[in-house]
């Protein structure tokens, strides 16, 4: 337990002469490294529509195919890969990201789910033209989870001692 829930639980015995009860909830950290990255879907999300906007914005008057793909596929990606690193700091800062590919799939699952869904998605209508006038909303979705997924799963393959113990930040 931590040291200020100690300096609680005395700070109350010694005001009100009462015994706390502590009630303690331990749920595994795969579990909480999941809900984690659920809770980080969103600002993924919004991070990918804003970067790709800007970058759209960036080149505003040039066109081509190659900056159309680029300009689609690379700043949603690197939200996603900005802010599941974020996401895995914060857990490995706890203790709750645990390396290696089993905990990677637990952890990142909510992560392939959503790649299906996109995967079934774009699969379903890439041949209706009027599919890519809104593609761009499960597509960029899409790429900004698997840009969670690359940040874990290189994560999960390099690190064997926590992101905040490395030797340049201590």
């Amino acid at each position: 337990m931590a040291a200020w829930h100690h300096a609680a639980a005395r700070f109350v015995r010694q005001q009100t002469g009462l015994n706390t009860l502590t009630v303690t909830v331990n749920i595994g950290s795969t579990r909480v490294a999941t809900l984690c990255y659920l809770v980080a879907l969103p600002p993924s999300t919004v991070a990918a529509f804003a970067l790709t906007a800007l970058a759209f914005e960036a080149v505003k008057g040039t066109s081509g195919l190659w900056l159309g793909l680029l300009l689609n596929i690379v700043p949603a990606l690197v939200a996603g890969l900005l802010v599941f690193a974020i996401a895995a700091r914060w857990l490995s800062q706890r203790g709750w990201f645990l390396p290696g590919w089993s905990a990677h799939g637990r952890r990142a699952s909510p992560l392939y789910a959503l790649m299906l869904l996109v995967l079934v998605i774009v699969a379903r209508g890439w041949r209706s033209p009027d599919f890519w006038m809104v593609a761009q909303i499960p597509l960029w979705t899409g790429l900004a989870a698997f840009g969670g997924l690359v940040c874990d799963a290189f994560l999960s393959r390099h690190r064997s001692t926590p992101v905040h113990m490395l030797p340049n930040e201590r």
